[in-house]
């Protein structure tokens, strides 16, 4: 099997293409974890994750079960110190070295001869929580009676470990995404088996991945909210990687969204479901930023930064609102950018949908770019 790059700019289209291959067959190591891309600077330290809030549940004891301090929660998730509010469903930003379980809500059908006891027993959770937080009403148990119990999920393939150890075929992957930058913006290389799985609107991640610590390159907003396929983690940071090696723009990338772990519906948004979808803040004036993270928009820069983008050859396309694309269009004539790509590319001064970059209200601070679906992502929907 041969690898056509044609028509690829970026090295990124061999990086890609090399991957489709080795990824065909995988190898199983001596433990029989398939080998996986590893990380640069693998170390197993705390990783942010989201505890959803069950009913009854106090700050204490989610501090306690991930391992972490109520201070620390507080300071994370912005809490009243004071006067402490939990409610339920409320997500809470964790950063932990354990792996903690989700849990989720189950309906229990009261056998005869059954117990609050032996039911708390049975499934492995708290009586006073079953008996007093979870079924407050319920006083004596009766055949046939419902009561609700919040029990630990068993953990899917999905959700096993990575194997992290950095094999050659990790180096050469690497070696090529690297190929002309500079040591001071490195590329932190992941594991591949992270996968996009249904369509940005309906989908998942398999074994989702947080998109990795690289303070030379960009900086998350949210950590909870930053997770993305393999194949989108690579992409983004090489595409940033190189317009910072281009243009020397010495300003902050933030991210604002991706994707929470596993995906799913992440509100307000219709999509980031997948881990293909990614906002970013326009780039601001060095030196510009205000307190609340608004500034002059650096319109050269931006444009620098979306061309690297598209340059990568794995962008489906880019929202930007009307507007703003007026600015980026004079930025782009400014760059010397050719008439034909503008028309291809940038859907302003005209209506044409089919342009790389389209018009979408809201998206006025910043801009959402959508990665494609990998070669060997065959269960990733466009």
């Amino acid at each position: 099997m041969g690898c056509d790059l044609r028509g690829h700019s970026s090295s990124l289209a061999l990086l890609l293409c090399c991957v489709a291959i080795v990824q065909v067959e995988p190898v199983a190591h001596a433990s029989g974890v398939p080998a996986a891309v590893a990380a640069v600077h693998p170390g197993a330290g705390p990783r942010w994750t989201e505890h959803r809030v069950i009913p009854g549940e106090r700050l204490s004891e989610i501090a306690e079960r991930h391992g972490v301090s109520e201070k620390d929660l507080i300071r994370w998730n912005d809490l009243d110190a004071d006067h402490v509010r939990l409610r339920i469903g409320q997500m809470l930003k964790v950063q932990s070295d354990k792996i903690v379980p989700n849990r989720r809500r189950m309906r229990y059908r009261v056998r005869k001869g059954d117990s609050w006891h032996r039911i708390a027993r049975k499934y492995n959770v708290d009586l006073i929580h079953l008996q007093k937080r979870w079924n407050r009403k319920v006083e004596d148990l009766h055949p046939g009676d419902r009561i609700i119990l919040w029990v630990d999920e068993t953990p899917s393939e999905d959700d096993a470990p990575l194997n992290q150890e950095l094999d050659s075929t990790a180096v050469a992957l690497l070696s090529t995404a690297q190929q002309g930058l500079p040591p001071e913006l490195p590329i932190v290389a992941v594991p591949s088996k992270s996968h996009s799985v249904g369509s940005p609107g309906r989908g998942r991640i398999r074994r989702a991945l947080q998109l990795p610590k690289n303070d030379a390159l960009y900086r998350l907003r949210d950590p909870a909210h930053s997770y993305a396929s393999s194949h989108t983690i690579m992409v983004l940071q090489e595409a940033i990687a190189r317009f910072r090696h281009k243009t020397g723009y010495a300003g902050e990338v933030v991210f604002n969204d991706l994707s929470r772990k596993g995906g799913g519906r992440l509100r307000p948004h219709r999509s980031h479901q997948s881990g293909r979808d990614a906002d970013i803040r326009l780039p601001l004036v060095p030196g510009t930023e205000k307190e609340n993270g608004s500034g002059q928009v650096d319109w050269d820069a931006t444009w620098a930064l979306l061309r690297s983008l598209i340059d990568s050859g794995q962008v489906t396309y880019i929202f930007l609102s009307r507007p703003q694309q007026k600015r980026l269009l004079a930025a782009a004539k400014q760059a010397g950018e050719d008439e034909a790509f503008l028309n291809t590319h940038l859907q302003f001064p005209g209506y044409e949908r089919l342009a790389t970059i389209r018009h979408s209200p809201g998206h006025d601070q910043h801009f959402h770019v959508r990665i494609s679906c990998a070669a060997w992502e065959s269960r990733c929907r466009d």
